[in-house]
C-alpha cells in the first residue's frame, strides 16, 4: 500500500506522450517559429438578424465567395470569420431567405456588423421562424418536425449502423499528419529564414481553409477488419504502417499511440462519442439526444445522388460537451445518416485544442462497385450507407504566442464484403482478449504503398523525409534534437547520437532531492542500451546523503529473452534480473527506481525510516493479451534509521532492543490492463502509461516471508482501477484496494495505508494522513475522484472565462488489526501472544470500527496545469484543530 502518485509532478508530464507531441513541436518552433509574422487577416464579424423582425438568425451560412471557408451563425446570430489569404468577398445564405453577399476591405477585420436577410415569399412551414416579442425566437421540441425526424433517426440507428451486418470484412486505411500552422515565413526580410529559404518548397495549403502549413511529419496505416455476431468477433489486424517526419528525427516514442488516443474512431451512431481523451455527448444519443441538443431543418441537399434533409444541431447550453454541425438525413424510410459535418464549440473547457472539425461519408452498397463481393441485393433491415471515409481536423496552441500546430487525421473504409463468406480474421493471429493485433510486411516497400494506398498523397506529403534531412544538416537542428531527447526520455547519451549511444546518464531530473534524515541527497545513474547488447543490460546508480554521510546504491544486471531495440523497457517484458541495493526507505512505502528522489517530494518532516539492504532475484513475463506476470526472491537486512524502533516483546513482557533483522521474501502477481500495449512504455521506466483509463486494471499478488526473529507470515493483495464516464459531464476514477496479513508479522511488514503529508495532491493516497498513522493487517480502501471538466463554472458568467474544472475526491479505508498481530493493547494476559512482535510507535494506532474518511473539493486547470485542492479528514479526527485536519495541497498536470 505504498505511494502512487507518479502522474503528478513535471517528471510525468514530461513523460506522458500526449505532451510529448506539444513540448517537442514547441521546441522546434523555438528554432523554426520565433521570428514568424502573420500575414494581413481580412474577416468580418458581426450578427444576422430577420429584416422583417429583427430578430437573431441561427445557423446562416456564412462564407467567403470561391472558397472552402466557411462558418454559420450561433444561436445569437453572430458569427466570426478571416481568411490571411485575400479573399474579400462573403455570402450569406440561409434557407427560405434571399441570399446576401458583401465585399469587404483586404487587410481588415470588420466588426460588428449587421446583416439582415430577407425573407422569401415561399418559406416552407416546417422551417417558417415565426416571430416573437423576445429578442430570439422560442425553440419547441414539441411539435418540431426537426425533433421528430431526430427521433426518427435515434430510432433505425441500430439498423443503419454498419454492426447491422451478421458479418462483414473490410479494409481500412489511415493517414495522420502534423503541422505548423499559419505558417508565413519571410525568407527575404528575416536573417533567420534566409538561412532556412529551402523550407519554402515544403510549404502546403490545408484543405477546407487554404491556410498555409508546413507538415511536419506524417504516419500511415493499412489495415483489414472483421466483424460477426455469432461468433462474436470485431478484430482489426495492423497489414503495414510507416511513419516520415521530424519527430522521427528528434526520436521521440508514443506520438502515434497518443494521436490514435486523441482522435478515436468515431461512430455517430454511438452515445458517446471518444474525442481529445473526453466524451462528447452525440446527437444521435438515445436517451439525450433531443433534449441535449436543438435541432432545426434547414434545407434539402442533394448528397452523392441522393436526396437529403439537412438537419442542423447545436447543444442546448453551449458550453457543454456537444457537437454544433449538421448531419444529411436520407428522405427514405431508413432515416440513414449519408454525411455529417460538426464542429466543437469554442466555449467547451477543451484545453489547446482551437479548432476541432469532424467530416464523415458514407458509401450506398448497392451503388458501390468498390467490391465485387458485395451483393447488389441486401437483406431486410440491413444498412444500405456504411461509413466510406471520416476526416478529423484539429488546431492545438499550447499559447496564443506560441505557434499552433495543425493536426489531420483522415480514415478510409473500402472493399466491404458483406456476404455470408465475407474473410473473418484468424484467431491464430489475435491473442485472448486483444482485438488489435500488428503483423507488418516488411516486403512493403513505396511501390507497394503507392499502389495499395486508397487515396492520393498531397505533393508535400511525399517529400517529408527530404525536409527531415535537410533540416538534420542544420547545428541548430542537433541542438534542438538532443535538448528534447534530454528533456522527454531524461536521460543523457554518451556519444554523438542517442542511437549510438552505448551507456545513457540519468535520470537527470532524479539528481538531486532533500530529506529530513539524508539531508540534501545527490544522485548519479544510468543504464546500457541496446547499442551494447541487445539482450543483456546493466541499470543502477549511486547516491549520498550530506547528513547521513551514507552512500547508497541500486544496480540490476537484466536479462532479456528477446531483442530490445533502445533499453530493456522496450516492447514486451520477457526478462530475468539480478538485483542488489543498499537504500533508505520508510515503513509501508514503495518507491521506483524513477520516482524515488523526485524534488517534489522533498520535505524536512523527521519520519520513520529505515536501511534496507537488498538482493533479489526477479522475472517478469508480459503476454500480448496484456496479462503480466511478476515473482522474485529476495533476501533483505532492515537497519534502524530515524525515530524507528525495534522493540521484541519477550514471552516474560519484557522488550529487547534490536538493531537490525534479515527476511527472506517470495512474491508472486498476476495482472490484466486491457489500456495498455507495448508502445506506450516509457522510456527508462519499467511501468507504463495508458492515456485512456476507460478499461478495468486488475492485479493480484501474494508474498510468502520468514523473518529470523521467528516470525514468518503470508500476505494477499487485490487492486482494480476503472474510470466511468457519465456522458458530458465528466468521469470518475475509481481505484478500490484490499488485503489481508495471513500469520503474525511485526508492525513494519504490516499494511500502512498509502499516506501523504506532502505539499502535491498524491493519487490514491490518503492526504489528510500521517505516514504510520494507522496500521491494519486486512483492509478494503476505495480511492474516487470526480472530474465534472467545468460542468457547473462554464455556466457562471465572468468565471466561465477562466476555464476553470471542478474535482471532488472522496476516499475510504475500513479495516482492522487482529488480536494476533496487535502489540498497541497492554496487559500481562496478552504477553504471551504479543512475544516476538515489535512495540508499536506510540503515534501508531490501529483503526477502529469505524471506517477512515476524507474528502476535498477544489479546482484544477488553473493556468492549464495547476490544481489546488481544500482537503479535510471527516473521521478520527478527535481533539484536532481545524487545522491539524485540513490541508491545501496542489498538483501539476497538463489535461485535454
Amino acid at each position: 500500500m505504498g505511494y502512487d502518485n507518479t502522474r503528478h509532478t513535471l517528471n510525468f508530464i514530461m513523460k506522458n506522450s500526449t505532451y510529448k507531441i506539444l513540448f517537442s513541436l514547441t521546441a522546434l518552433l523555438i528554432l523554426l517559429c520565433g521570428n514568424v509574422h502573420s500575414q494581413e487577416t481580412t474577416g468580418i464579424q458581426g450578427k444576422v438578424v430577420d429584416a422583417n423582425t429583427g430578430e437573431a438568425l441561427p445557423f446562416v451560412q456564412v462564407g467567403f465567395v470561391g472558397t472552402t471557408i466557411g462558418t454559420t451563425t450561433d444561436m445569437d446570430g453572430k458569427f466570426r470569420i478571416t481568411n490571411t489569404a485575400g479573399y474579400d468577398s462573403v455570402r450569406f445564405q440561409m434557407m427560405g431567405y434571399n441570399p446576401v453577399g458583401m465585399r469587404i476591405k483586404r487587410g481588415m477585420v470588420k466588426k460588428n456588423a449587421k446583416i439582415t436577410l430577407t425573407p422569401r415569399s415561399n418559406v416552407m412551414k416546417p422551417v417558417e421562424i415565426k416571430a416573437s416579442k423576445r429578442k430570439r425566437a422560442k425553440y419547441h421540441r414539441r411539435n418540431n418536425p426537426a425533433v421528430e425526424l431526430a427521433k426518427k433517426v435515434i430510432d433505425n440507428k441500430d439498423k443503419n449502423r454498419v454492426q447491422g451486418f451478421d458479418r462483414y470484412s473490410r479494409k481500412a486505411y489511415e493517414k495522420t499528419t502534423l503541422a505548423l500552422d499559419n505558417f508565413y515565413p519571410d525568407f527575404e526580410n528575416k536573417r533567420i529564414w534566409r538561412k532556412l529559404n529551402f523550407l519554402e518548397k515544403y510549404i502546403d495549403e490545408t484543405p477546407f481553409d487554404a491556410t498555409p502549413i508546413l507538415t511536419i511529419s506524417m504516419r500511415e496505416k493499412m489495415m483489414e477488419q472483421s466483424f460477426s455476431k455469432k461468433p462474436k468477433q470485431d478484430r482489426t489486424l495492423i497489414k503495414a504502417r510507416r511513419m516520415e517526419g521530424i519527430d522521427q528525427a528528434l526520436g521521440i516514442d508514443g506520438i502515434e499511440q497518443s494521436l490514435n488516443s486523441m482522435f478515436s474512431p468515431i461512430d455517430i451512431y454511438d452515445n458517446d462519442i471518444e474525442l481529445m481523451l473526453n466524451h462528447f455527448t452525440s446527437p444521435l444519443n438515445t436517451t439525450l439526444g433531443t433534449t441535449f441538443y436543438r435541432f432545426f431543418i434547414t434545407d434539402t441537399v442533394e448528397v452523392d445522388g441522393v436526396n437529403c434533409v439537412e438537419l442542423s444541431f447545436v447543444p442546448s447550453n453551449e458550453r457543454s460537451y456537444g457537437f454544433t454541425g449538421q448531419m444529411y438525413i436520407t428522405l427514405d424510410s431508413n432515416y440513414a445518416v449519408r454525411k455529417y459535418s460538426m464542429t466543437v464549440s469554442k466555449y467547451v473547457n477543451l484545453n489547446f485544442v482551437r479548432d476541432l472539425t469532424i467530416v464523415q461519408t458514407f458509401r450506398d452498397l448497392l451503388a458501390d462497385n468498390d467490391s465485387s463481393a458485395t451483393p447488389k441485393t441486401l437483406p431486410p433491415n440491413s444498412p444500405r450507407y456504411v461509413p466510406d471515409r471520416c476526416d478529423a481536423y484539429g488546431r492545438l496552441s499550447v499559447n496564443k504566442r506560441i505557434q499552433e500546430v495543425y493536426v489531420h487525421q483522415v480514415r478510409v473504409y473500402y472493399n466491404y464484403n458483406t456476404s455470408e463468406d465475407a474473410r473473418m480474421l484468424p484467431d491464430s493471429l489475435f491473442p485472448k482478449f486483444v482485438h488489435t493485433a500488428t503483423v507488418p510486411n516488411p516486403k512493403w516497400r513505396r511501390k507497394v504503398w503507392n499502389s495499395e494506398r486508397p487515396i492520393t498523397l498531397s505533393a508535400k506529403e511525399t517529400v517529408i523525409d527530404s525536409l527531415r534531412y535537410e533540416l538534420a544538416r542544420l547545428p541548430e537542428f542537433q541542438f534542438i534534437k538532443k535538448t528534447t531527447n534530454l528533456f522527454l526520455v531524461g536521460y543523457i547519451p554518451t556519444s554523438s547520437t542517442r542511437e549510438n549511444s552505448l551507456f545513457d546518464i540519468g535520470p537527470i531530473f532524479n539528481m538531486v532531492s532533500f530529506n529530513h534524515e539524508e539531508g540534501w541527497r545527490i544522485r548519479l545513474g544510468g543504464m546500457t542500451t541496446a547499442a551494447l547488447n541487445k539482450r543483456n543490460f546493466l541499470d543502477g546508480y549511486v547516491a549520498y546523503g550530506f547528513r547521513d554521510k551514507r552512500p547508497k546504491f541500486y544496480t540490476s544486471l537484466i536479462h532479456s529473452f528477446n531483442d530490445k531495440e533502445k533499453n530493456s523497457y522496450d516492447g514486451m517484458l520477457s526478462q530475468i534480473s539480478l538485483m542488489a541495493s543498499y537504500e533508505l526507505e520508510s515503513p509501508g512505502q514503495s518507491f521506483g527506481k524513477v520516482t524515488r528522489d523526485n524534488i517534489w517530494r522533498s520535505n524536512d518532516r523527521p519520519h520513520s525510516v529505515q536501511y534496507v539492504t537488498q538482493a533479489a532475484l526477479r522475472y517478469q513475463k508480459q503476454w500480448r493479451s496484456n496479462i503480466n506476470f511478476d515473482t522474485w526472491l529476495a533476501a533483505r537486512r532492515y537497519e534502524l534509521a530515524g525515530t524507528l524502533q525495534y522493540q521484541q516483546y519477550q514471552s516474560d513482557g519484557s522488550l529487547r532492543d534490536l538493531e537490525y533483522f534479515s527476511e527472506a521474501e517470495w512474491m508472486a502477481s498476476m495482472g490484466f490492463r486491457p489500456d495498455l500495449s507495448p508502445e506506450n512504455r516509457r522510456p527508462g521506466n519499467a511501468g507504463g502509461f495508458s492515456l485512456m483509463k476507460d478499461a478495468p486494471s486488475i492485479s493480484i499478488s501474494h508474498r510468502l516471508s520468514i523473518l529470523d526473529i521467528g516470525l514468518r507470515f503470508q500476505r494477499t493483495d487485490f487492486a482494480a482501477e476503472k474510470r466511468f464516464w457519465l456522458g458530458s459531464f465528466g468521469h470518475i476514477d475509481t481505484r478500490l484496494q484490499s488485503g489481508m496479513v495471513w500469520g503474525r508479522a511485526p508492525y513494519t511488514r504490516l499494511c500502512f495505508p498509502s499516506a501523504n503529508d506532502g505539499l502535491y495532491i498524491a493519487e490514491n493516497a490518503f492526504n489528510t494522513m500521517h505516514p504510520m498513522e494507522f496500521i491494519v493487517d486486512q483492509y478494503v480502501s476505495l480511492f474516487a475522484t470526480y472530474h465534472l471538466k467545468g460542468w457547473i463554472l462554464n455556466h457562471i458568467p465572468l468565471i466561465n472565462r477562466l476555464r476553470l474544472r471542478e474535482v471532488v475526491s472522496f476516499n475510504i479505508l475500513y479495516g482492522g488489526l487482529s488480536a494476533k498481530n496487535n502489540t498497541i493493547v497492554s496487559g500481562n494476559e496478552n504477553m504471551e501472544q504479543m512475544a516476538g512482535l515489535f512495540k508499536m510507535p506510540e503515534n501508531t494506532h490501529a483503526l477502529g470500527e469505524k471506517p477512515y474518511m476524507e474528502f476535498s473539493v477544489g479546482v484544477e486547470n488553473i493556468l492549464k496545469f495547476i490544481r489546488i485542492d481544500y482537503c479535510r479528514r471527516i473521521s478520527y479526527n478527535e481533539g484536532m484543530t481545524s487545522k491539524e485536519m485540513s490541508f491545501i495541497k496542489i498538483d501539476l498536470k497538463f489535461t485535454l
